[in-house]
């Protein structure tokens, strides 16, 4: 998110796409606060096109 703010895209969404990754794992998965980085992430950073998005509420269970 700092990549975002200093104007830095190609920085943030490659931050962003490593925080997905990092999500996948079933050990940060279910960590609510890190769920909460990751959609805070998204709503700055962009989402992506509908698939970031899709895959954004899945990590969430909504």
């Amino acid at each position: 998110m700092t990549h975002s703010k200093l104007n830095h895209p190609d920085q943030a969404r490659a931050a962003l796409a490593r925080l997905r990754e990092l999500m996948q794992d079933p050990a940060h998965r279910d960590d609510t606060e890190a769920q909460g980085f990751l959609r805070e992430a998204v709503e700055l950073i962009g989402r992506g096109g509908e698939q970031g998005a899709a895959w954004t509420r899945s990590m969430s269970g909504s």
